[in-house]
């Protein structure tokens, strides 16, 4: 494989995993809306929510701060080892995420990977959310950094900046590069004049 495939591929991969986030982050902010203007906590648009991992339970795969999409989905589909958003008794009915360990007649049993105990609740139709269908560990450093002052400058207002400055930049030089195509088209037409 040549180094110009290399490049395109991981470039292809760094769009695609950027559109991702970019999706994610778009879809948090619709259900945050819907939600704070419905007063539904548990919203989900076309079936699908963004959840952000709140604890190392799931660690090292999803870490804290993960952004993880969850797809409602049909409790008696669940099978073992699955990765599951359901309402935790243990967290006073707030989401969890943990990996199914066992279906029983009577609910579903649940572990953090990082966990040594199992959950000390069963996940029935009732507490249960979806499952897992895409997840990220790119937001586990940003979304930290976007809780303080330092982080929104770093990572809102200075790439808004930068992305101005270039743009004016690309169409300043652009103007140039048009403005000497003119002037070095005009000066070969003089030319072919006079050499008539």
């Amino acid at each position: 494989m040549s180094k110009r495939q290399e490049s395109s591929w991981q470039k292809l991969k760094r769009y695609t995993l950027n559109l991702f986030l970019v999706l994610a982050v778009g879809l948090v902010s619709m259900t945050a809306i819907y939600a704070l203007c419905f007063n539904k906590e548990d919203a989900f648009i076309a079936g699908y929510k963004p959840y952000v991992i709140s604890s190392d339970s799931m660690a090292p795969i999803y870490r804290k701060n993960s952004i993880v999409l969850v797809k409602q989905g049909n409790f008696k589909t669940i099978k073992t080892g699955e990765m599951i958003a359901f309402k935790a008794q243990e967290l006073e009915g707030k989401p969890a995420f943990h990996r199914v360990v066992a279906v029983t007649p009577e609910g579903v049993v649940t572990k953090g990977d990082a966990n040594k105990i199992r959950d000390a609740h069963l996940v029935t139709d009732k507490t249960y959310l979806g499952h897992e269908v895409w997840h990220t560990n790119i937001a586990v450093t940003l979304l930290p950094l976007l809780k303080t002052p330092k982080g929104i400058i770093y990572l809102i207002v200075l790439p808004i900046i930068l992305m101005i400055l270039l743009s004016q930049t690309l169409k300043i030089i652009m103007r140039e590069r048009r403005s000497k195509q003119l002037e070095l088209a005009d000066s070969l037409e003089e030319n072919s004049l006079e050499g008539e």
